[in-house]
């Protein structure tokens, strides 16, 4: 950050400037579940993205 600062404010305005563009098309923040209390990936269960629904779509 210090040898190169303009390039730093350069990353961080793209950075604003991205979030303003998603915002103003209307994206939305979803709330993220803490991987760290879901047990289910840590004992191998299906969750949303391994599901057999979504494994099975590409075999027809």
């Amino acid at each position: 950050m210090f040898a190169l600062p303009l390039v730093t404010l350069k990353i961080v305005a793209a950075i604003h400037w991205e979030a303003l563009r998603l915002w103003l098309k209307g994206a939305r923040l979803l709330p993220r579940h803490n991987a760290a209390s879901n047990t289910r990936l840590a004992i191998g269960n299906s969750n949303h993205y391994t599901s057999p629904v979504l494994s099975a779509r590409g075999k027809k």
